[in-house]
């Protein structure tokens, strides 16, 4: 019988408020052949997380260590491990009962049993109460490699790991503080298949102490992904993918870096396409997100960042620069082409990642009871997008409008969605009449707008005589900066739109790294002078 031990390893630093609830659901595996390793990572606690993780005898091993990182305090458990396969439990995360029995199972049905194992999870509050499901189904196990380069989907506690997995590709890097667990998994993808587990196999609790949330990154990611984009040559691609679906991934790819800031990456990701395409495939692969990149920033083609970039792109990039601007929607984006081609590239929403229910957790959860508390009997929500997660809040006793500027768009949502007290209507933000509403949620979408629109749309809110305006701002940047390309941070707090201390903030508590400040403040319209 098919029964091999598993090793799970628990790295903490300071755990003392979430760390019995996660040693907890380890000894309670209904798989029994296992051990637990708790890696004390030099806490400074005054022993307190030491004595809870020596507290439970012999159903754990302890090693104390000096502090060094997660991936030092993972390193050492490998080392110390004397399991067969790896399976990672964060101190403030909690596993599902039956976590390995399934994973063993389906283990058992497969010829390889050096495949790593990966499924889906749950996201739970400080409570441990739920807040969200993730679904990384949609994952191309067969060409992992880029899977785990583009999306970051995978979590590490949900894997399963064959111990030679470590032998072959090496630890975890301990001098990545931040995508250490993303390096492995992709060195580790080259030379193992991977597949996917149906079911929940970890319960991810998102709080602000999180290092994710603290630590600084930037750097350390754009170190990451020019380093392993070197992995996705043409070669690798050629052998995958038809030339059509490379032209996909190389769209996705610059989405991707554009979004995050990423310029130096984004650059590196535009030469390698068109070395590697037909250079007027690539081009109108790819053209349209440029141009409204640097619409905006003409300047950057004077700049030292053009130099990186081929002459035969910067002579066609000139050339849509100076061609006729659409007009289709505020700041000449062509958000009828973004929706038809799905330029945001989520999987999910064509709305983006921002609409995902992923995303979305928390807002969906505290919405209820804030619109109860402000007596909301008309919502006016622009834009709407596709009502990927709004759908999901319950809206009973309140007249919702969703608006946007994508006609196919309003005319979707109102044959899957409209009702006697839903319904969407086709609507410019900066320029059309408003519905007067007690509150307008405008979110994800003043930081699509260039400073003059995004201030005549605020006019234009406050034009309609709704009472409050419930929108996106990030609360820890210190000053703002015009679009430069499709999207950008902003803190409507500071110049040029000097908004007053909101009413309240709705930290989103969102779960991509570099943007835990993403709030939805909220603001008495008549209070705002602009």
């Amino acid at each position: 019988m098919f029964n091999p031990k598993i090793s799970i390893i628990i790295p903490v630093y300071n755990g003392v408020n979430y760390m019995r609830e996660a040693i907890d659901s380890a000894i309670a595996q209904t798989y029994e052949n296992k051990e637990i390793i708790v890696i004390n990572d030099g806490s400074t606690d005054e022993g307190q997380t030491l004595a809870i993780a020596r507290s439970y005898g012999d159903q754990t091993r302890v090693i104390d260590k000096p502090n060094g990182g997660v991936a030092t305090a993972l390193n050492a458990g490998i080392a110390a491990m004397q399991g067969e396969y790896f399976s990672w439990l964060s101190h403030d995360d909690v596993y599902p009962i039956d976590k390995l029995e399934k994973q063993v199972a389906f283990l058992q049905t497969l010829e390889d049993k050096n495949t790593i194992l990966f499924g889906d999870y749950t996201i739970i509050n400080e409570k441990s109460e739920f807040m969200g499901k993730s679904d990384v189904s949609v994952l191309d196990t067969k060409n992992m490699m880029f899977e785990l380069f583009a999306f970051q989907y995978m979590h590490g506690c949900t894997l399963l790991v064959p111990k030679n997995v470590f032998d072959q590709v090496g630890d975890f890097p301990t001098h990545l503080p931040t995508t250490q667990d993303y390096d492995l998994w992709v060195r580790a993808s080259l030379q193992f298949p991977f597949a996917y587990v149906p079911g929940i196999f970890t319960h991810s609790r998102q709080h602000a102490e999180q290092g994710s949330r603290t630590l600084t990154h930037r750097k350390e990611l754009i170190g990451w992904y020019l380093n392993h984009l070197t992995k996705i040559s043409p070669e690798w691609l050629d052998a995958r993918y038809e030339k059509e679906e490379i032209e996909a991934k190389y769209k996705i790819l610059l989405q991707k870096f554009s979004n995050l800031g990423l310029w130096p990456v984004f650059i590196r990701v535009l030469n390698q396409a068109q070395r590697h395409l037909s250079f007027q495939k690539t081009l109108n692969s790819v053209c349209f997100l440029i141009v409204s990149l640097i619409r905006y920033y003409q300047g950057f083609l004077k700049g030292a960042a053009i130099k990186m970039i081929p002459l035969k792109i910067k002579n066609m990039l000139r050339k849509n620069l100076n061609a006729p601007q659409k007009q289709s929607g505020p700041s000449n984006l062509d958000f009828i082409h973004i929706y038809k081609k799905n330029i945001f590239g989520s999987r999910e929403s064509i709305s983006g990642s921002g609409s995902t229910m992923r995303e979305t957790t928390y807002i969906r959860e505290v919405f209820p009871s804030l619109f109860k508390e402000l007596e909301v009997k008309t919502l006016l929500d622009v834009p709407c997008g596709d009502f990927n997660w709004m759908r999901h809040v319950d809206l009973e006793g309140i007249h919702y409008i969703g608006g946007d500027i994508v006609p196919q768009l309003i005319a979707d949502d109102n044959e899957k969605y409209g009702s006697d007290t839903i319904n969407f209507r086709l609507i410019n933000i900066i320029k059309d009449d408003l519905p007067k509403a007690d509150v307008i949620l405008c979110r994800d979408c003043l930081v699509h707008l260039n400073f003059e629109d995004g201030m005549n749309a605020i006019r234009n809110f406050k034009k309609s005589g709704s009472k409050y305006l419930l929108s996106t701002t990030f609360t820890d940047r210190d000053q703002n900066e015009d679009l430069f390309g499709i999207w950008r941070t902003l803190n409507l707090q500071k110049a040029p739109y000097n908004l007053p201390k909101p009413l309240k903030i709705i930290n989103e508590k969102c779960p991509q790294k570099g943007f835990g400040d993403k709030s939805l403040g909220l603001w008495r319209l008549d209070d705002i002078e602009i």
